[in-house]
C-alpha cells in the first residue's frame, strides 16, 4: 500500500512518473487510483499533463485520506513538542492542536523535473529516441550508454537555464492552483 509506511505530509512526485512509465496494477487497486500512461503521448505538453494529473491524483487520495478519519501519519515528536497536544492527550494529525498546520512537501521534485526535461529534450525537442524507446531503456537500466549520457546531460534542476527554472515554476504553481482549495482535516 503506497500510504502505509509514509508520512503523510509528502508526496512523491518521481511516484507519479514511474508509475506513468510502468503501470504496476497493484498500486492502483489497493488504493484506488487510477494512473494515467505516458506511453503514447505524442506531445511533450501532453508527458506533462499526464504527470501533473498523477500527483494530483495522489495529492487528493491523501487529503482524502486525512479528511475522512484514517489515519495517514501520527506526527508523535512533532505533538510532544507543543502545548495543545499534551494538554488535549491527543496527537497534532488527531485534531489535538488549537491551530492545525497542514501542508504536502513535494518529495523528489528535482528529479522529477530532471527526468521531465530529459524526456522532453530526447523524445521531442531532439526526436533521438521515441517514449516507448525511452520507457524500454528505463526498464533495462540503460542498455545503450549513449542515450543514457545524452539524458545525463539534458537540462536539469539548478542548472540555471530557464527552461528548467520556468518548468519548476510551472509544475508548482499548477499543483498550488488546483490543491489549494482541498478540504482538510
Amino acid at each position: 500500500d503506497y500510504f502505509k509506511g509514509f508520512c503523510g505530509e509528502y508526496v512523491n512526485t518521481l511516484r507519479a512518473l514511474e508509475w506513468a512509465m510502468y503501470l504496476p496494477e497493484d498500486k492502483f487497486e489497493e488504493n484506488r487510483l487510477t494512473f494515467k500512461a505516458i506511453h503514447e503521448c505524442n506531445t511533450f505538453e501532453e508527458v506533462y499533463q499526464t504527470v501533473l494529473q498523477n500527483i494530483l491524483m495522489i495529492i487528493r487520495r491523501k487529503a482524502e485520506l486525512q479528511t475522512t478519519g484514517v489515519k495517514v501519519s501520527p506526527v508523535c515528536g512533532v505533538s510532544a513538542l507543543m502545548a495543545d497536544p499534551i494538554r488535549n492527550r491527543k496527537d497534532l494529525s488527531a485534531g489535538g492542536a488549537r491551530y492545525n498546520w497542514e501542508c504536502f512537501y513535494l518529495a523528489a521534485l528535482p528529479d522529477t523535473i530532471d527526468s521531465l526535461l530529459a524526456i522532453k529534450q530526447l523524445c521531442f525537442d531532439e526526436h533521438i529516441c521515441t517514449m516507448e524507446e525511452l520507457i524500454e531503456e528505463c526498464k533495462q537500466n540503460w542498455s545503450n550508454e549513449a542515450l543514457r549520457q545524452k539524458a545525463m546531460h539534458a537540462p536539469s534542476y539548478g542548472d540555471g537555464t530557464k527552461e528548467s527554472a520556468e518548468l519548476l515554476s510551472r509544475i508548482v504553481d499548477d499543483i498550488y492552483d488546483a490543491t489549494r482549495n482541498l478540504p482538510t482535516a
